[in-house]
């Protein structure tokens, strides 16, 4: 929620994640979007079908808006610890402008499919 910062300029914003080591690895491309579905889906029910765990997505892996803004592309980062996507501005402005201020973002794999890890350099098939 950002929308303690309606009537103030917007720069820039960057999503920050800390990658642990639990994923399927990095070194890929990705693409963040806009979840069209901000106030619906849950932290602890969200699946690649549900966005609640009991309500399906209209389309697996997650409901999202391939124009508005702008998709943001990046490839994964492949160390663990902290990283940063830059370029998220669009997705604040739209929020405050739009959307109550609430940024909700979906990240997919450009190569993305259900069930498929992504390897990292180094491990077996």
């Amino acid at each position: 929620d950002v929308s303690a910062l309606a009537g103030e300029t917007v720069n820039s914003a960057k999503l920050r994640r800390n990658i642990d080591g639990s994923g399927g690895g990095g070194g890929h491309a990705a693409t963040i979007y806009r979840c069209t579905r901000p106030a619906t889906w849950t932290e602890a029910g969200v699946t690649w079908n549900k966005y609640d765990g009991t309500n399906a997505w209209t389309v697996a892996g997650g409901d999202y808006d391939g124009v508005t803004p702008a998709p943001v592309h990046f490839v994964e980062a492949t160390a663990l610890g902290w990283h940063e996507v830059t370029g998220l501005g669009d997705f604040v402005v739209d929020a405050l402008a739009n959307r109550s201020g609430i940024v909700s973002l979906i990240v997919r794999a450009d190569d993305e499919a259900p069930a498929t890890p992504k390897k990292t350099e180094g491990e077996g098939s």
